[in-house]
Protein backbone atom coordinates (compact mmCIF):
# COMPACT_ATOMS: atom_id res chain seq x y z
CA UNK A 1 0.00 0.00 0.00
CA UNK A 2 1.42 3.56 -0.63
CA UNK A 3 1.98 5.95 2.12
CA UNK A 4 1.01 9.31 2.53
CA UNK A 5 4.57 11.83 1.65
CA UNK A 6 5.67 14.01 4.43
CA UNK A 7 5.76 16.60 1.65
CA UNK A 8 6.14 17.27 -2.18
CA UNK A 9 4.11 15.48 -4.76
CA UNK A 10 4.41 12.32 -5.13
CA UNK A 11 6.24 10.52 -8.28
CA UNK A 12 4.60 12.82 -11.05
CA UNK A 13 1.61 10.25 -10.35
CA UNK A 14 -1.79 11.98 -9.47
CA UNK A 15 -2.59 15.72 -8.55
CA UNK A 16 -1.80 14.88 -4.79
CA UNK A 17 1.02 13.78 -2.94
CA UNK A 18 -0.43 10.65 -1.75
CA UNK A 19 -1.58 8.03 -3.82
CA UNK A 20 -3.08 5.70 -1.58
CA UNK A 21 -6.62 4.32 -0.89
CA UNK A 22 -7.21 5.71 2.24
CA UNK A 23 -8.49 8.88 3.62
CA UNK A 24 -5.00 10.79 5.69
CA UNK A 25 -4.00 14.27 6.38
CA UNK A 26 -3.50 16.82 4.30
CA UNK A 27 -2.88 20.36 4.53
CA UNK A 28 -3.61 23.08 2.10
CA UNK A 29 -3.06 26.85 1.02
CA UNK A 30 -4.97 28.94 -1.17
CA UNK A 31 -2.53 30.99 -3.38
CA UNK A 32 -5.87 33.73 -4.10
CA UNK A 33 -6.45 34.31 -0.48
CA UNK A 34 -3.65 32.98 1.36
CA UNK A 35 -5.68 30.76 3.54
CA UNK A 36 -4.33 27.80 5.25
CA UNK A 37 -5.76 24.71 6.82
CA UNK A 38 -5.44 21.37 7.52
CA UNK A 39 -7.41 18.44 7.73
CA UNK A 40 -7.85 14.90 8.70
CA UNK A 41 -10.19 14.23 5.89
CA UNK A 42 -7.92 14.39 2.65
CA UNK A 43 -8.37 11.91 0.13
CA UNK A 44 -5.81 11.19 -2.69
CA UNK A 45 -6.34 13.15 -5.79
CA UNK A 46 -9.10 15.22 -4.04
CA UNK A 47 -9.39 18.68 -3.59
CA UNK A 48 -11.10 20.83 -0.79
CA UNK A 49 -12.86 24.43 -1.41
CA UNK A 50 -11.55 27.14 0.34
CA UNK A 51 -13.84 28.70 3.13
CA UNK A 52 -12.85 32.33 2.43
CA UNK A 53 -12.77 32.53 -1.19
CA UNK A 54 -14.34 29.36 -2.63
CA UNK A 55 -11.36 27.92 -4.88
CA UNK A 56 -11.13 24.04 -5.46
CA UNK A 57 -7.46 23.04 -3.63
CA UNK A 58 -5.74 20.29 -4.34
CA UNK A 59 -3.20 18.99 -0.54
CA UNK A 60 0.44 20.60 -1.16
CA UNK A 61 1.65 17.85 2.00
CA UNK A 62 0.21 14.81 2.82
CA UNK A 63 0.65 11.77 5.70
CA UNK A 64 -0.95 9.09 7.61
CA UNK A 65 -3.52 9.55 9.70
CA UNK A 66 -2.33 9.28 13.43
CA UNK A 67 -5.10 8.53 16.37
CA UNK A 68 -5.82 12.19 17.28
CA UNK A 69 -6.20 13.37 13.83
CA UNK A 70 -9.07 10.79 13.37
CA UNK A 71 -11.13 11.61 16.18
CA UNK A 72 -14.29 13.75 15.97
CA UNK A 73 -13.31 16.98 18.76
CA UNK A 74 -11.95 19.06 15.91
CA UNK A 75 -14.67 21.43 13.62
CA UNK A 76 -17.12 19.24 11.89
CA UNK A 77 -16.27 18.45 8.49
CA UNK A 78 -17.97 20.45 5.80
CA UNK A 79 -19.59 17.82 3.18
CA UNK A 80 -20.50 20.88 0.67
CA UNK A 81 -16.67 21.76 0.42
CA UNK A 82 -14.97 18.41 0.05
CA UNK A 83 -14.27 16.96 -3.29
CA UNK A 84 -14.55 13.31 -1.63
CA UNK A 85 -18.11 13.88 -0.10
CA UNK A 86 -18.87 15.71 -3.49
CA UNK A 87 -18.20 12.45 -5.59
CA UNK A 88 -20.00 10.16 -3.08
CA UNK A 89 -23.10 12.23 -1.92
CA UNK A 90 -22.46 11.30 1.48
CA UNK A 91 -19.50 12.37 4.34
CA UNK A 92 -16.22 10.76 3.21
CA UNK A 93 -15.43 9.82 6.94
CA UNK A 94 -18.13 7.00 6.45
CA UNK A 95 -16.74 5.39 3.37
CA UNK A 96 -14.28 2.45 3.36
CA UNK A 97 -11.84 0.61 0.96
CA UNK A 98 -12.06 -3.46 0.55
CA UNK A 99 -9.23 -5.37 -0.41
CA UNK A 100 -10.02 -7.83 -3.25
CA UNK A 101 -8.32 -10.61 -2.84
CA UNK A 102 -7.80 -11.76 -6.68
CA UNK A 103 -6.17 -8.19 -7.49
CA UNK A 104 -3.78 -6.16 -5.59
CA UNK A 105 -6.10 -3.20 -6.44
CA UNK A 106 -8.67 -1.28 -4.18
CA UNK A 107 -12.27 -1.55 -4.34
CA UNK A 108 -14.23 1.39 -3.55
CA UNK A 109 -17.36 -0.09 -0.79
CA UNK A 110 -19.51 2.13 1.93
CA UNK A 111 -19.65 -0.18 4.64
CA UNK A 112 -23.23 -0.18 5.70
CA UNK A 113 -25.09 -1.46 8.72
CA UNK A 114 -26.57 -4.47 5.84
CA UNK A 115 -22.94 -5.46 5.16
CA UNK A 116 -21.89 -5.30 9.31
CA UNK A 117 -24.47 -7.50 9.87
CA UNK A 118 -23.84 -10.26 6.70
CA UNK A 119 -20.37 -10.47 7.84
CA UNK A 120 -20.95 -10.66 11.36
CA UNK A 121 -23.53 -13.48 10.54
CA UNK A 122 -20.89 -15.51 8.28
CA UNK A 123 -18.29 -15.30 10.69
CA UNK A 124 -20.52 -16.79 13.59
CA UNK A 125 -21.63 -19.69 10.98
CA UNK A 126 -17.73 -19.98 10.69
CA UNK A 127 -17.37 -20.44 13.56
CA UNK A 128 -19.90 -23.08 14.87
CA UNK A 129 -18.26 -25.03 11.72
Amino acid sequence: MSRPSESGRGKGQGLTPYQGSHRCFGEFKCSDCDKDWSSGNSWRDTWQQCNICSQKLYPHTQRRLRRRDDDDHGPPHVQAKCGMCQRLGYNCRQFRYDRQDDDNEYEMRVWTIMDVTKRLNQLLLDART
